[in-house]
């Protein structure tokens, strides 16, 4: 298969992951939307410069975007975890932020009730 349209398809798969429209990123990109649509089917070639943007706005290695491994990205979640980031992403950046504080306050949580028979906490930084 080609490499752009192989190309494409990966972009196309992310960028519906990330729930953002063709228009969305091309606008990001300040590119008319039919360029933008031309590298999602493989039609036109894409530049390096494009690429990296791409995977800043995607939040996604540029290594990804070129050389695939979507199967991976998706494969590495359970269903659970997968329905998990499709509703945080619908989360405001305030609730998003809100969520990250929750998760980081159990995660301490947790790491507080590790201790050892002695009472330490082998995850604690000691000073010597």
């Amino acid at each position: 298969m080609n490499i752009y349209i192989e190309f494409g398809r990966r972009l196309a798969f992310i960028r519906q992951n990330s729930k953002l429209s063709q228009s969305q990123i091309a606008q990001k990109l300040n590119i008319a939307q039919s360029t933008y649509a031309g590298y999602e089917k493989g039609v036109r070639k894409i530049p390096l410069e494009i690429i990296v943007q791409l995977s800043k706005i995607l939040n996604i290695s540029p290594t990804i975007l070129i050389l695939g491994d979507e199967a991976n990205i998706v494969k590495d979640y359970t269903i659970s975890e997968q329905e998990l980031i499709k509703k945080y992403r619908q989360l405001t950046a305030e609730q998003q932020g809100a969520i990250e504080n929750s998760i980081d306050y159990y995660i301490k949580a947790n790491m507080k009730d590790e201790t050892t028979e002695n009472g330490e906490n082998p995850f604690e930084n000691k000073v010597g």
